[in-house]
């Protein structure tokens, strides 16, 4: 990419509350009224489907994690304008929620370009039920990776959105001239955060303790600058 293209960039909120990998600013939700020992306000029941594709609402965790983002912006008098938003509710629903926070018009842009990447609901449970079976003990992208290297498959016999198809489109939104990067915010999931690192993008984002992106934390990702040309270490300071 030859032109400056700096944007936030954020993962939609949690959808179930057993993920301890995303408890890091538990603190922080508690102090805007989130309490995970509240169940009547915890909401594991609700589903959707689109494009046989499972699609989550947030559960209360993830609500508050989504007004987190929205606070984040307000404190660093970050006036964004718009938020490019993956065509899934969880995504729509952390878009909403930090649009409603900051209090002001921002117009929300669905592009199915930034969705994650697909699994039909056939290779969810069979991916599910042998990768928990093998590699328990990992997250759950890496147990599927490692899944489908076992069993050697192609991703698409699998129902598996092949990764090469992932890559091409998320480089055709980041390519896009029609995209209007500046004060915007994109919110997606964990694997378009995947995509950027493997581009080795430029990202900075708070926390020198927090070696990678949690839900609940705002990133900084310059798509001109490629941090390989640079010798410091910039991952983790603050923006």
């Amino acid at each position: 990419m030859k032109t400056s293209k700096k944007i936030f960039f954020a993962m939609h909120g949690i959808t179930r509350d057993n993920r301890s990998s995303d408890d890091t600013f538990d603190e922080e939700l508690k102090h805007l009224g989130y309490n995970k020992n509240n169940e009547d306000f915890i909401n594991n029941k609700i589903r959707d489907y689109a494009q046989t594709q499972n699609d989550e609402e947030l559960s209360i965790k993830g609500v508050y994690q989504s007004i987190f983002l929205g606070k984040q912006l307000i404190q660093k008098h970050c006036e964004i304008q718009r938020i490019y938003c993956a065509n899934h509710k969880r995504c729509l629903q952390t878009a909403q929620i930090v649009a409603k926070t900051i209090g002001y018009d921002v117009e929300i842009i669905l592009d199915s370009r930034l969705n994650a990447r697909f699994y039909s609901q056939v290779a969810e449970q069979i991916l599910e039920r042998y990768s928990e079976m093998c590699y328990g003990k990992l997250p759950k992208s890496l147990r599927y990776t490692r899944c489908l290297r076992l069993y050697s498959v192609s991703a698409s016999k699998f129902g598996v959105e092949a990764k090469n198809d992932f890559y091409s489109r998320l480089n055709s939104f980041f390519n896009d001239k029609k995209i209007q990067f500046d004060n915007s915010l994109i919110i997606s999931g964990r694997d378009v955060w995947d995509f950027i690192k493997a581009q080795n993008y430029h990202c900075t984002f708070e926390g020198s303790n927090v070696k990678d992106l949690k839900r609940g934390q705002l990133a900084f990702v310059d798509f001109s600058y490629n941090k390989e040309q640079s010798c410091s270490k910039e991952q983790g300071r603050h923006f």
